[in-house]
């Protein structure tokens, strides 16, 4: 279940504001499945329950010349590893990440140029990889499972520029610069 709601305000004829906010709660249940793996059977179940907002700040210098600010919340559900028994990982939580951005959008040289750029900040938390997880024997046997392995963090720019530069042609060009890095904390499992 789900619901999302988005409350816009004009705080002056050029600065606006909005807020969006989506709640979700979600249960799964799998219930006699058999692991393709051990041939046993069980029963499974996972809940989540998170909202994710994001606030938006938009300064319109003019037709031609906008500034931006958000910050937002996302995640990704959690669930089930069903081929997996051993409790500790037959469930994964939820992924969240919040990124703020900061950028321009811009039309230049009487609208046949458009020029816009950001930079960005990404924060992941909980992030869910599959990897090498015990199965259910308990005999060393490996399967693959989602598994929360820690934290995850991303910064960059990008920048894109389309130009009408003749009646017949357009250039389209776009640049990205992205610096990802696994956190001190995050790991992979050693077996």
């Amino acid at each position: 279940k789900s619901v999302f709601g988005s409350v816009e305000f004009d705080f002056t004829d050029r600065v606006t504001g909005t807020f969006e906010l989506r709640h979700t709660e979600e249960t799964q249940q799998l219930d006699n499945i058999t692991d393709i793996y051990f041939g046993s059977t069980g029963s499974f179940s996972a809940e989540s329950s998170f909202s994710d907002p994001r606030v938006t700040l938009r300064f319109e210098q003019s037709e031609d010349l906008m500034f931006y600010g958000s910050a937002a919340r996302g995640t990704r559900s959690g669930g089930i590893n069903a081929a997996i028994t051993d409790p500790a990982f037959v469930t994964f939580d939820p992924e969240t990440n919040n990124t703020y951005e900061v950028g321009v959008k811009s039309t230049l040289a009487d609208g046949r140029v458009r020029l816009n750029a950001s930079i960005f900040l990404i924060d992941w938390s909980d992030a869910q990889f599959r990897q090498a997880a015990p199965g259910s024997t308990g005999n060393g046997t490996l399967v693959n499972a989602t598994l929360n392995v820690g934290s995850i963090s991303s910064r960059g720019l990008e920048v894109s520029l389309a130009a009408r530069v003749a009646d017949y042609w357009s250039l389209d060009a776009n640049f990205g610069l992205a610096d990802p890095k696994f956190d001190d904390e995050t790991y992979a499992l050693s077996l």
